[in-house]
């Protein structure tokens, strides 16, 4: 299939790699959002309350209800720090996640150039020794053509057969390199350049 011109940087969002990346991005980014809660002091609307007895005779007394609040609001102040460099720890794992996001969408972009250019040189490779094939079938003809006219021996016949043979298998290999580069190109494209992926 010829590669049509024009082909989207879109279609690299495909790519299996750059998908993960984004993913480790977004939750590296999410963890920074809980490591900053961890600052703030948890209080419960309602406040909680229950009983407290040394003796199970006294646990209804009036003395024995004990209430709970203060905990959760001092525990931010006296891990402060700590939840502080928590916080930075969380921004620097996002940032380094982001570089590598970064360097992922790179390779990316040098993959996809590097397989165009080489679809294109093979496809010229190829053209050239198509054509090659086409001139050496012309020199076997016309060999083929004096050797029954009695103009030339049969040597010329066979030297023009091994040139014709040498020269399509030249075509095949660059037909392979062709077939080789688009599927390097299909890979680096994250599955070719259709709208969805099938």
């Amino acid at each position: 299939p010829q590669v049509p011109a024009g082909l989207p940087s879109d279609l690299l969002e495909r790519r299996p790699d750059l998908l993960a990346g984004e993913d480790v991005l977004h939750a590296e980014t999410a963890d920074i959002g809980a490591a900053k809660a961890l600052l703030f002091p948890r209080i419960a609307l309602t406040g909680s309350t229950g009983y407290e007895a040394t003796h199970t005779s006294d646990l209804f007394d009036g003395q024995s209800v004990a209430w709970s609040l203060a905990g959760n609001l001092l525990q931010p102040i006296f891990e402060g720090f700590r939840n502080k460099e928590r916080v930075a720890i969380q921004e620097s794992q996002m940032r380094q996640a982001l570089y590598e996001y970064e360097r992922s969408v790179h390779i990316a972009f040098r993959e996809v150039e590097h397989a165009l250019v080489s679809y294109q040189k093979t496809g010229g490779q190829r053209a050239s020794q198509a054509s090659r094939v086409a001139a050496e079938g012309e020199v076997l003809r016309l060999s083929d053509l004096r050797y029954r006219g009695g103009v030339s021996d049969y040597l010329e016949v066979l030297d023009a057969q091994r040139s014709l043979f040498s020269a399509e298998l030249d075509e095949t290999t660059a037909v392979s390199d062709q077939l080789i580069a688009l599927i390097q190109l299909y890979k680096a494209l994250g599955g070719g350049w259709t709208e969805t992926p099938p």
